[in-house]
């Protein structure tokens, strides 16, 4: 079962349990689709929704999936989510044309189009190692050398350039490191 799911048709920050905002958006709204829509720009920042100091633990894993369309996103990465699990920190960072594991260290690139539809990206860790599954199927793995402390999941803009992500939702679990089809599925809680 999901630890929890935020299905995006309210402010992460108006959510139950409510996501910390950090930085500033130059627009964030519930779409009447009932999706968040972010838009960015060089005068807001970056801006992230977190939530601290969850149960992840490195020897069992955890499991983030989030669905989203990317509209626009430079060729540095604006859009970006992690797990962090008080040892080691799982990144994604998106652009138009691609999906990067770990962004900061040796990172593993997806060649993709980002903004033709909504994708679906889980990323599990566990232990150093980052998997990453795109629309069900694995397409990066990675051996993270990083370390980190902090125990929690965020998403949202790193860059203050022009960026615009819609997200339809993000999940996370904290007792495992789960593959699609295993424990959770692609779209809905099969336990």
């Amino acid at each position: 079962m999901w630890t929890t799911q935020y299905n995006a048709n309210e402010l992460p920050t108006a959510a139950t349990p409510a996501w910390t905002k950090e930085g500033a958006f130059a627009t964030e709204e519930i779409s009447p689709a009932g999706i968040l829509h972010i838009i960015s720009d060089a005068v807001s920042g970056y801006g992230l929704y977190g939530r601290y100091s969850l149960n992840f633990s490195n020897s069992a894993g955890g499991t983030l999936e989030v669905k989203l369309k990317i509209v626009e996103a430079d060729e540095e990465y604006d859009c970006y989510f992690l797990l962090r699990d008080g040892t080691k920190n799982h990144e994604v960072a998106i652009t138009n044309t691609s999906v990067i594991l770990s962004p900061n260290i040796s990172p593993q690139t997806y060649s993709m189009n980002t903004t033709d539809d909504y994708h679906t990206y889980r990323l599990t860790g566990q232990g150093s190692t980052s998997k990453l599954y795109i629309d069900g199927i694995l397409r990066l793995t990675h051996t993270n050398p990083g370390s980190s402390a902090v125990n929690g999941v965020e998403f949202g803009n790193v860059t203050p350039t022009g960026s615009e992500l819609l997200w339809d939702y993000v999940y996370y679990r904290t007792d495992g490191a789960f593959k699609p089809g295993e424990g959770v599925s692609l779209y809905f809680d099969d336990n």
